[in-house]
């Protein structure tokens, strides 16, 4: 009766253990509007919780003990640490600006996709922590655990400081809602108080690097594994980066590393074959390690935008290019330069527009946006225009004296391979000799690679890249060409946008590996774009990257069209599943467990001095109850000696190791 009731106790806590692993993070992800493999997610909570209450419960009766500690640890840590090193991974390779723009809608209500999928994730795992609490500590102390998770994802996701106080509270309380939490109060066992405590702090020490005004890069800085998971995943949703949120071109320094996703950002529509460049900020402001946007007067161009059904239809008109958002979100619309109308399909109040910088919104647009970038009859380069602000001549306040005397020498350089001397020169002849002679000395001896070392460091950032390591990727180049430029008397600026490549249907993408930087120069009354950067003006790009570099080449690969990127496509953007990922290490785990759980028997057995007696006994009493005899588990193993030695001889010496082993088990 008791083993009845014991059994059915243990039935009820396996279902609440269950419970508190699957339904809250199903639940969080249903109201974050989650997007992802959450069948996986959710039958890998299951099977991660049932590791553990088999763990935690085995000795009670409940499922049988037949295995071992270690093999029942096994059991329950494989699944769990698979879980967690998966987050970890997670973690580590999203980029913060992803995080903090999901942050802002979380927070007016609109989270969804796959960065909603991830903190589900996270919040899966507090659950298992109280699913296991639940399975070897009892009801009160799980609900509290879980009271306490819930409530701190709460806090971090809808920014409330007091629901951060109130998850604190209730896990320094958990002490007491142990079974033996009343003894550790009463005799102040500072340690055993302190564990829950400091096991919070731990697990929700990764959250704390999410925050307002944080630099490029990951969430986890200790070891980056950005590299890798862009050579297994290159269109993973995490290593998206999002313009706005603390990453940028125009940061302080010049990064030294780039990582960019094949995740695609935008679909594309218009007249092709073409390559279109596509800005989203404009940098005129040289700080000597870095740029910074511009606020000066006369720099920007005002657009009309207007809000539609009509955006929502074919696109109609020559020249007219479509962009439809397939990120999850995104903070910006990037413009052509001769762009002077933009028609939305959804409304965007409080959108700021400009050629110079495209289209930003207050608050990240969100997947399915569409907008028709209306071209106007001034096309870009083709008429004057006013002239440019004085920042645009600007080259820090101490310019570099190396970059200062090699732009004129390049300057020299080109006077004397132009006209005869006597021959007069026009200052825009002058000034477009200048800059050929500048691409050409970017293009002799230079490689291009996003991955070049250690950041920039020292007042003249940009002097490493032109004089010593000649190796970078576009910002380098396009940012050593404008101070060349300035250096020169020639006005110049950056500018940040997407390279974007239409076929023969005039269809294209807009992806991570899109991303470009090139310059604009004021020669002739004008703007005039320019192309610094060597493999994206050149008829061989691979001739300027070395040999091994695999992140240069794949990303070439990429933008030219070529075989071989390795290209997924983002879920969300074209339905593709991320099982590819997920389904390895689940599988894996499962695996795993499920092989412990048939050998570890096995192994337990043959170790045990007694198993092979066991055998042996085994086959004389089936072979004694074969012939009429009753078992030794009816009679009693002397008993059945007598009996059956006139039919088994070694009978009577194995029911006596029989009852040896027992007597020494026993005593």
């Amino acid at each position: 009766m008791r083993s009845r009731a014991n059994r059915a106790r243990g039935v009820i806590t396996l279902a609440a253990a269950l419970t508190f692993a699957a339904l809250p993070p199903a639940l969080m992800a249903l109201i974050l509007k989650a997007e992802g493999p959450l069948g996986f997610s959710i039958a890998f909570q299951l099977l991660s919780a049932f590791g553990l209450f088999y763990a935690a419960r085995v000795d009670s009766g409940f499922l049988g003990g037949g295995l071992g500690r270690s093999a029942r640890l096994a059991i329950a840590l494989v699944p769990c640490s698979v879980a967690a090193l998966l987050a970890l991974v997670q973690l580590n390779v999203a980029q913060r600006s992803l995080a903090e723009a999901w942050l802002a809608l979380a927070r007016e209500g609109r989270a969804f996709g796959f960065f909603s999928f991830f903190a589900t994730e996270l919040y899966a795992l507090f659950c298992l922590g109280a699913s296991a609490l639940l399975a070897s500590r009892g009801v009160a102390a799980g609900s509290v655990a879980l009271a306490s998770a819930t409530i701190l994802s709460y806090g971090v996701v809808a920014g409330r400081g007091e629901a951060l106080a109130v998850s604190a509270l209730l896990t320094l309380s958990l002490p007491v809602f142990l079974p033996e939490g009343t003894a550790i109060v009463a005799r102040l066992r500072i340690r055993a108080a302190a564990l829950p405590a400091l096991a919070a702090v731990v697990l929700s020490a990764p959250l704390a690097f999410i925050g307002p005004g944080s630099d490029s890069g990951p969430l986890l800085r200790p070891l980056d594994l950005r590299p890798l998971a862009l050579r297994l995943a290159p269109a993973f949703p995490l290593l998206l980066d999002v313009p706005g949120y603390g990453w940028g071109i125009g940061a302080e320094r010049l990064e030294r590393n780039i990582y960019l996703s094949d995740g695609v950002l935008f679909d594309a529509e218009g007249d092709g074959p073409r390559i279109r460049y596509l800005a989203s900020a404009t940098f005129g402001l040289w700080t000597g390690s870095g740029w910074r946007e511009t606020d000066e007067e006369g720099t920007e161009l005002p657009l009309y935008v207007s809000a539609g059904a009509e955006a929502g239809a074919e696109a109609r008109g020559e020249g007219i290019l479509r962009l439809v958002l397939r990120g999850d979100f995104y903070s910006r619309v990037p413009l052509e330069q001769d762009t002077v109308a933009v028609q939305l399909s959804r409304a965007a109040d409080g959108a700021e527009a400009s050629r110079e910088r495209g289209l930003r919104f207050p608050r990240s647009a969100e997947r399915g946006l569409v907008a028709d970038l209306i071209p106007g009859k001034a096309n870009f380069g083709a008429g004057p225009e006013a002239p440019p602000p004085p920042v645009y001549l600007e080259t820090g306040s101490e310019p570099s004296a190396r970059l200062v005397e090699l732009a004129e020498k390049l300057r020299e350089k080109a006077e004397a391979a132009g006209s005869p001397r006597d021959a007069p020169v026009s200052s825009e002849l002058r000034d477009l000799a200048f800059a050929g002679a500048a691409l050409d000395y970017l293009s002799d001896g230079f490689v291009y690679s996003l991955r070049t070392g250690s950041p920039f460091s020292g007042e003249y950032s940009l002097d490493s890249f032109l004089f010593e390591d000649k190796s970078g990727f576009c910002v380098h180049f396009a940012s050593a060409f404008v101070l060349l430029c300035r250096s020169a008397g020639i006005p110049a600026r950056l500018v940040e946008g997407f390279r974007l490549t239409l076929d023969e249907a005039g269809r294209g993408k807009v992806r991570g590996v899109d991303s470009h930087a090139w310059a604009e120069a004021w020669i002739g009354g004008r703007w005039t774009r320019w192309e610094p950067t060597p493999p994206f003006a050149s008829e061989d790009p691979f001739s300027f990257v070395r040999s091994g570099d695999r992140e240069s080449g794949r990303q070439l690969r990429a933008v030219f069209g070529m075989e071989g990127t390795g290209r997924k496509e983002v879920p969300g953007a074209s339905g593709a599943p991320l099982k590819s990922v997920f389904l390895p290490p689940v599988v894996g785990a499962a695996l795993v467990c499920l092989a412990v759980f048939l050998i570890a028997p096995l192994i337990k057995a043959a170790r045990d001095p007694g198993f092979r007696l066991r055998r042996r006994a085994a086959r004389l009493v089936r072979r004694c109850r074969s012939r009429g005899l009753r078992g030794p588990e009816t009679i009693g193993w002397s008993a059945w000696a007598r009996e059956a030695v006139a039919f088994e001889p070694s009978a009577a010496v194995t029911a006596e190791a029989m009852l040896s082993l027992a007597f020494d088990r026993n005593d």
